[in-house]
């Protein structure tokens, strides 16, 4: 399987096609991305064994001794939610002023400028939202359901996640959480135009809103080699064929999922896997998310230094997990439990469909 370049599907000379044109000459100067990186153990490594410390210490690391039985797991993949809000606020992505608070990072007179040398980097020729392209996925030798799996994973929708659902044959009594989805969907006001159900994410600048894509088939042709190449089968966008192509791949899909487990397994798989991956690729009813943030703070007496007292940042926020972990590790247990919530970490799923951050 193979996927071309994406190519823009426009006239090239109309104006209007990127962010920022005129005197800027189209450079989006980005915010600073900053952490987490993998240093930050907050957000990377699970939090679920503070229990087992042998000390104060407020966060699981990979290991603060070689036996260490507090060390946490990998988190898993790193996904970045959609965020609608950064189509028409460009403060999402975009440093635009002294109302920023990473504005304010830099050491030099000029903040926006040391901020960008220094944490973040400059965008040229984003495309605006709206921007279609067009692009050719070819394949051979794919099995129905492996075209299904291909199908859902690009362009599902709602009428194509619940024709998948009913041709799993569940149990419904054992999917809630996979059935509460469903039923958010109509609150979310997914639409096929501004704000479709699921969407994809690529390029650069993903942590900020941007990338966020939504792929429509339209047409699907396969080829037939003998003396002379000719497709043997065409389907257009909108057609009765496609949309029936597309709906015997995805139940093929289903129904091999449903031979290879257990009714117990298949339950298990869609609550635990399928419903957070249509979670973490839902993009209709989305707000504009943020990285967690803390003012400047004295831990066993530190002193603070801030340019700016009082302001919140991304670096606050982790160098003051650091400085209650690094304080708390010179301090025996006191044999309370502590739960990951006082040290941040990550929300979970179901927790992200109230307002931003």
């Amino acid at each position: 399987m193979s996927v071309n370049w994406a190519v823009e599907d426009g006239d090239p000379r109309r104006q209007g096609r990127f962010l920022n044109e005129g005197p800027s000459a189209c450079l989006v100067p980005l915010r600073p991305l900053s952490s987490p990186k993998p240093s930050a153990v907050e957000t990377y490594l699970t939090q679920d064994k503070l229990g087992q410390r042998q000390d104060r210490g407020t966060l699981c690391t990979y290991g603060d001794t070689l036996v260490d039985q507090a060390a946490g797991d990998l988190n898993g993949r790193k996904f970045y939610l959609h965020q609608p809000d950064a189509a028409h606020a460009r403060e999402c992505y975009e440093l635009t002023g002294p109302g920023q608070a990473d504005w304010w990072l830099g050491e030099a007179a000029n903040r926006k400028l040391a901020v960008l040398s220094e944490q973040a980097g400059i965008a040229r020729f984003v495309s605006t939202p709206g921007t279609e392209f067009k692009f050719t996925l070819r394949f051979r030798d794919l099995r129905t359901w492996e075209l299904g799996a291909l199908w859902l994973a690009l362009a599902a929708d709602q009428p194509l996640i619940e024709h998948f659902v009913e041709n799993l044959g569940l149990d419904r009594s054992r999917t809630p959480k996979l059935i509460a989805w469903l039923k958010r969907v109509a609150s979310w006001k997914p639409d096929d135009d501004q704000r479709p159900l699921l969407a994809l994410k690529v390029g650069h600048g993903r942590p900020l809103g941007l990338g966020s894509v939504r792929v429509r088939v339209k047409a699907m042709c396969r080829l037939q080699f003998d003396e002379e190449l000719r497709p043997a089968m065409s389907s257009q966008n909108g057609s009765a064929e496609l949309d029936q192509q597309r709906r015997s791949a995805v139940a093929a899909l289903a129904q091999r999922i449903a031979q290879s487990f257990t009714d117990r397994q298949r339950a298990d798989w869609v609550e635990q896997v399928f419903v957070p991956w249509l979670q973490v690729h839902r993009y209709a009813g989305r707000k504009s998310f943020d990285y967690p943030r803390d003012i400047a703070r004295k831990v066993n007496g530190d002193s603070v230094n801030s340019e700016r007292p009082g302001a919140k940042t991304i670096y606050n926020y982790h160098t003051n997990q650091r400085k209650r972990h690094a304080a708390g590790r010179k301090l025996p247990e006191a044999g309370t439990a502590r739960s990951s919530g006082a040290s941040g970490g990550l929300k979970s799923l179901e927790d992200l469909d109230g307002e931003g951050q």
